[in-house]
């Protein structure tokens, strides 16, 4: 027997028969019993079943007479009605072997015992939506409780399906077609961290840290706006990978020059022979203030952590703990306050200075500002002091950016 009904229920409802859509053909209710005995895999279902479901409100010989009618319907348009809906007095049922199902389909794809790549590639592409998108009928509770519970189950489905093809992508190291599967994720959930996590290590993987620190910076925004709760330890020590991830050839520029999108300040590293110190930091629009100060600061603590002689003056640490409670433990107390905000620039301005004159002592550093453009107002005053001061630095300052603005142009002038 030739199949000649075909049903797709992900998405938005379609049903076709010898490839011509008849949906328009159909009453709400004759759809909905179409697709309800579609679903059930040839199995028989009770008329009385049936009745209930979608009459509920209408007498016993009311709704039997409703089901008779609009069973009688969809034979005579299917025009093939011993092939497609068999049945007796009691039950009825739709003939498999006469059917082509989408969601039938979708599922011999995810078999989880037989998928391939090929075939969660071709799942992907018959999920074009939730189960029944935007169907209903009024005043049949049943029948639409059954529809919510048919779309959580195929979500949930598709969830695994696109985690399993994303580690496919990238065992393959198709990147980019990972994190476009993860981004699909977000929308159906934007509260798993585990998502997040995935789109940093495939970002980090493409070696675009940027946009790692974007997607960590998003999951925080959205978990405090939604839950009013900080990122998972898990998705924190994502967070430090990016921090600890460091170019394998920083590039050493001779002088200062001007690109598009970049600045770069500095001399060539005198002592080829001193370790290579990457801080790359990312800067985002309203950022709170000292932001990109902190994130070199933290860099350079864990830099000074590693070297063997560390003596470098615990006054200035004192004054750099304000920035970070961390220096503290190279000073010997435990807590600094300081109330006069003119007074805590100054000091911190001339504290992170002397820490990166002394660590250019052993280490050729590169400092990287990314879009520079949002920089926050205190973190980019402790830049110019750098810029104004890189002659006497072992360092080059490189700043990235994506448009003009007057931090830009005030940069190129220094």
């Amino acid at each position: 027997m030739s199949i000649n009904l075909e049903i797709n229920l992900l998405g938005k409802l379609e049903v076709k028969l010898d490839g011509k859509s008849i949906l328009d053909s159909i009453s709400q209710k004759g759809l909905g019993i179409l697709v309800y005995l579609a679903t059930n895999n040839g199995k028989n279902i009770e008329r009385d079943q049936l009745a209930s479901i979608f009459w509920p409100d209408s007498s016993e010989e009311a709704s039997r007479y409703n089901l008779r009618y609009n069973l009688w319907n969809l034979r005579k348009l299917l025009n093939k009605a011993d092939e497609i809906i068999l049945g007796d007095k009691t039950s009825c049922l739709v003939a498999s072997e006469s059917l082509k199902l989408d969601i039938e389909e979708f599922d011999n794809n995810i078999e989880e015992s037989t998928f391939t790549l090929e075939s969660l590639e071709r799942a992907r592409l018959l999920y074009r939506g939730d189960f029944l998108e935007k169907f209903f009928i009024k005043e049949c509770l049943e029948f639409n409780d059954w529809i919510f519970f048919q779309k959580e189950e195929y979500q949930r489905k598709y969830y695994n399906m696109i985690i399993y093809l994303s580690d496919s992508y990238y065992e393959n190291r198709e990147y980019a077609k990972g994190i476009e599967l993860l981004r699909e994720l977000l929308i159906i959930n934007p509260l798993d961290e585990k998502i997040y996590i995935k789109l940093i290590e495939f970002s980090l993987a493409m070696g675009d840290r940027v946009s790692a620190f974007k997607i960590y910076y998003k999951c925080s925004e959205i978990l405090r706006e939604e839950l009013n709760i900080s990122p998972s330890k898990e998705t924190k020590e994502a967070y430090y990978k990016i921090q600890n991830y460091i170019e394998h050839d920083i590039g050493v520029v001779s002088k200062k020059s001007y690109d598009e999108g970049k600045i770069i300040l500095g001399n060539k590293f005198e002592k080829e022979e001193l370790e290579k110190l990457v801080i790359d930091v990312q800067t985002y629009k309203n950022s709170h203030s000292y932001h990109a100060m902190g994130l070199v600061l933290k860099n350079l603590l864990r830099a000074y952590e590693r070297l063997t002689n560390k003596d470098f003056s615990a006054y200035y640490f004192m004054d750099l703990s304000i920035l970070d409670t961390s220096a503290l433990k190279y000073t010997g107390v435990e807590n600094r306050f300081l109330n006069n905000k003119k007074l805590i620039d100054n000091k911190l301005y001339s504290s992170l200075l002397e820490l990166l004159t002394y660590m250019s002592k052993f280490r050729n550093i590169k400092l990287v500002i990314d879009d520079f453009n949002d920089i926050d107002d205190e973190s980019f005053n402790m830049i110019v002091l750098i810029a104004k001061n890189i002659n006497s630095l072992n360092l080059i300052l490189e700043l990235r950016y994506t448009r003009d603005s007057t931090k830009i142009e005030y940069m190129k002038n220094i």
